[in-house]
């Protein structure tokens, strides 16, 4: 019989894919405050709460340009998709009264400080670079934030934008 051996060398292969369960919501813990939480507990109710979706690239210190950047329209289609299977869908038609907005901000930035690990020939699209946003829900026709996200921050190997995911999750739970 073979002595146990450190498990070191598997946990080197189980880490990349732990990552990604994560980040496909399969070991992710409960949310303890979303925008769901807070509009069930004040207006419990099965009916559809039509949302506006407004994605609005923002400048920020740490902001860089990069050709991949996802324009706004994509952003806030891939928001809707999130919300489509939620009881906040994207409202598609004048029929449809909107209830919240949903503003989306969102810019590219450094993944490391200025000169660590960098060099002057990475091209502009390189995978040290991530995307930074939040969202603010208010009720349609206030400026007061119902919910205000935290930073989230996907890092932007292959130039995807996983917002779809995270609607979904806040306007789920």
């Amino acid at each position: 019989m073979k002595p146990f051996r450190s498990s070191r060398p598997a946990l080197r292969h189980f880490l990349p894919l732990a990552g990604v369960l994560l980040a496909a919501g399969a070991w992710a813990a409960p949310l303890q405050d979303s925008p769901y939480r807070r509009i069930m507990k004040s207006h419990p109710g099965g009916s559809p709460r039509f949302i506006r979706v407004e994605a609005v690239p923002k400048a920020h210190p740490e902001s860089v340009v990069s050709p991949s950047e996802p324009e706004p329209e994509k952003v806030r289609q891939k928001a809707c998709e999130g919300l489509e299977k939620t009881s906040f869908p994207c409202a598609k038609s004048k029929r449809e009264t909107l209830q919240y907005v949903v503003r989306l901000t969102y810019h590219v930035q450094n993944m490391q400080p200025f000169g660590l690990g960098r060099r002057s020939e990475d091209p502009p699209q390189d995978s040290d670079h991530e995307l930074v946003w939040r969202f603010t829900v208010m009720r349609q026709g206030e400026e007061k934030p119902l919910f205000r996200s935290v930073e989230l921050k996907d890092r932007i190997q292959f130039w995807t934008f996983n917002v779809t995911y995270w609607m979904k999750r806040y306007f789920s739970e």
